[in-house]
């Protein structure tokens, strides 16, 4: 399930700005990461779904 939100004020969460970057070293862990139209493709998804999601994410923003 997906959800589109606005928000009015930054979300205090902890989000990485780089690929694989893991809280305190651990590969195990997750995070959420932060990236612009520009950089956002399919190829940075695991799943396939997910895949299909930012295509039609992409698709919608243009």
């Amino acid at each position: 399930m997906y959800y589109k939100v606005f928000v009015q004020e930054s979300a205090e969460i902890v989000t990485a700005s780089a690929r694989y970057d893991f809280p305190n070293g651990r590969e195990d862990a997750q995070i959420f990461r932060w990236l612009s139209r520009e950089d956002l493709a399919k190829e940075e998804f695991t799943f396939p779904v997910d895949r299909v999601v930012v295509e039609r994410l992409l698709f919608s923003l243009i």
